[in-house]
Formats: structure tokens, C-alpha cells, sequence
């Protein structure tokens, strides 16, 4: 299937290569699995559960304008009206990571490493956060909103201390492993020449 990309080196450790992964990948999906928890979010095939959370990232972007100040984003209870979803984020799906960052629901953290690092201590990370060494684009540095203190105080409890330095690299080495080299491939030969119509298909890998 043009479109398939789940052919990932721990989909095939699933499947019973034992050598799919490396060690160091090993490790981080023990982690991964194991004292990180960090399947209790990111469960199932997609490695999402579907579930909203604040993780205390820095507000960035025009968002929705709802919240107590005139452009915080209420996350969540936007949709529910449910004040205890305040800033509250869904979890996203992890296949193919490598190749989405920024990371964050509005791209606050350049890095997977700096991702996962977060997770060590979310509120102190975003009480520090500093938007002009994390955003290259200096035409979002006063799109910072002023609520860090009100979004890290809603902190989803049980995401605070959940990795160790030495835990970084490991859990790095294993999201890595979530990707598919199919994911970054060229796509043109999946251009059709014409669509149900009948009418034909201008190829854009042609370029102008």
C-alpha cells in the first residue's frame, strides 16, 4: 500500500525478530513499557489511548482566545466545558515521530530529546521555558502567552518525575525505533493519472 508505514523495527520485534531492535532500543521499550509508564498514555496500536492531559508546555500561538486572559487556549474544556480539562491536550499517536518535530501541541520543543527531557520535571521545564532558544521563527517569540503559572498549576498529576537522565537517551533510542523508512519516501509514484472523473491528475513531481 502506497500509504503504509508501519513497518517499523519494533513492529517486527512484535512479530518475533528478536533482532529488530538494538540494544539500546531494547532498553528504552522496557522503559517505555515498564517504570516510565509511559504506555498508560501511549497504549494501543497507534500508541496514543485517545486521552487529553496538560503536560505543562508553553502556550504558544493564537489558540482559541477563551481562556481567562484574551488568547489563552482552554485545551480541552473548549469542547467540554468541563473546567478540571483546562489546558488539557490529546495524547498523540507516536508511529513515525522522528520525522514530525517541533514537538508539542503547538511545536514548543524543537527536539525529541528535549521532548522526553520535559518529563522529568514538566512544571519546572515550563516555569523556565525560554521561547527564543526553543523557536527559531522570531515572529512567534510574542505569542508566548502569560499563563505559565495557571497552566503548570493544572499539571496532570502523575506525569511529574516519570524519567531520569539516564532514562533520555534510552527512550529517545526506542521512539526512534517507531519509525518507518517508508515514511519519508517519495510519494510521487503513488500520483494517479486521473482521478474517478476521468479527469487527469496535473503531477505536481513534475514541478512548475
Amino acid at each position: 500500500m502506497a500509504f503504509d508505514a508501519a513497518d517499523t523495527p519494533f513492529d517486527r520485534f512484535v512479530a518475533g525478530d528478536d533482532h529488530a531492535l538494538t540494544r539500546e532500543e531494547l532498553r528504552g521499550a522496557i522503559l517505555f513499557f515498564g517504570d516510565a509508564r509511559c504506555h498508560g498514555c501511549h497504549g494501543g496500536p497507534h500508541l496514543s489511548n485517545g486521552a487529553s492531559f496538560d503536560t505543562a508546555t508553553a502556550q504558544l500561538g493564537p489558540g482559541f482566545g477563551t481562556g481567562p486572559g484574551p488568547t489563552d487556549d482552554l485545551g480541552r474544556e473548549q469542547a467540554t466545558t468541563n473546567p478540571s480539562e483546562r489546558y488539557q491536550f490529546r495524547t498523540p499517536p507516536l508511529r513515525n515521530l522522528t520525522e514530525s518535530a517541533p514537538y508539542g501541541h503547538a511545536g514548543q520543543l524543537a527536539t525529541l530529546d528535549q521532548w522526553v527531557e520535559h518529563y522529568q520535571d514538566p512544571a519546572g521545564q515550563l516555569l523556565a521555558y525560554d521561547v527564543a532558544a526553543e523557536v527559531d521563527d522570531d515572529r512567534l517569540w510574542d505569542q508566548l502567552h502569560d499563563n505559565r503559572a495557571e497552566v503548570s498549576a493544572a499539571l496532570t498529576p502523575f506525569l511529574t518525575g516519570v524519567v531520569s537522565d539516564a532514562d533520555v537517551p534510552r527512550l529517545v533510542a526506542f521512539l526512534g525505533a517507531l519509525t518507518d523508512g517508508r515514511a519519508v519516501d517519495d510519494l510521487c509514484r503513488a500520483v494517479p493519472s486521473s482521478v474517478p472523473s476521468g479527469l487527469p491528475v496535473l503531477d505536481p513531481c513534475l514541478g512548475p
